[in-house]
């Protein structure tokens, strides 16, 4: 099926949509390769049944997939090494530095935990947001507050490369609001990479205007918000999915045994 968005976009070669090939029209200028292995694990995520355990997995092997592609065009130095072997040597490039990693709480962890498998030696930062619900700024936009952020072991982020680890990627609004005052405490990173699994064409518009030297990394776009401000057709509740064993219209599923098991005893 393919939809229509309400306007043109064209996000200028500065999304790159590894998964699902966008069945979007007025969608124009995202970079797009197909990967059916990200494409089925999404398509796991978005089912009702899916159990967090599962849902977990799932989002950390695409973080890491993600990871792995968008580190092809990561920009950071690399050196070159002459490694000692058992029967002689061998020369290899390396990276030399490593990106700051942001990790939004809670749906963001299993990813976080992907991408740490591409960069196992990044330090992390800790923020967390709440939206308003129902609630619109001057702009129509969603409210969103700070609610708490860490950085501890990150003394700046001037001329670092940030990677951003989240589920979905709807208003940008939380991820905008949490780079404010990053910026505002520890300065400037030089380029800032957000991975998704599942975007809208909003949310990315957004995070592209307002973070200088950003790009995005999303294994799907859907096409809309709804009137809530959520990803439509999306997954539901990331975070409800991950943790709380509800299928994202907060109905519990079934976390018991399989119902065609029966007891011996």
């Amino acid at each position: 099926m393919t939809n229509t968005i309400e306007k043109e976009y064209n996000l200028e070669g500065r999304c790159f949509v590894i998964g699902s090939e966008p069945n979007v029209i007025g969608l124009k200028g995202y970079i797009g390769t197909f990967s059916p292995v990200i494409s089925q694990l999404v398509a796991e995520m978005r089912t009702k049944e899916i159990r967090p355990y599962n849902f977990r997995k799932n989002a950390e092997k695409v973080g890491e997939y993600l990871a792995f592609e968008a580190e092809k065009t990561d920009g950071l130095k690399l050196s070159g090494v002459r490694v000692k072997t058992p029967l002689g040597f061998a020369e290899h490039e390396v990276r030399t530095e490593e990106p700051i990693l942001l990790n939004v709480l809670r749906a963001a962890d299993p990813m976080i935990h992907g991408v740490q498998e591409i960069y196992r030696n990044s330090n992390v930062v800790f923020a967390d947001t709440a939206r308003r619900e129902g609630e619109l700024d001057e702009n129509n936009e969603m409210v969103v507050d700070l609610n708490y952020i860490k950085y501890s072991g990150v003394t700046s982020l001037d001329g670092k490369k940030l990677i951003i680890p989240d589920i979905m990627l709807a208003t940008g609004s939380s991820i905008c609001k949490i780079m404010e005052r990053l910026v505002e405490q520890l300065g400037q990173p030089s380029s800032v990479d957000l991975y998704s699994i599942i975007s809208a064409p909003p949310g990315i518009l957004k995070v592209l205007t307002s973070i200088p030297n950003s790009r995005v990394f999303t294994a799907a776009i859907d096409p809309k918000l709804n009137k809530k401000g959520y990803i439509f057709p999306g997954l539901g509740d990331a975070g409800d999915k991950c943790y709380n064993g509800l299928n994202g219209n907060g109905d519990q599923i079934y976390l018991g045994m399989y119902k065609s098991i029966k007891f011996l005893r």
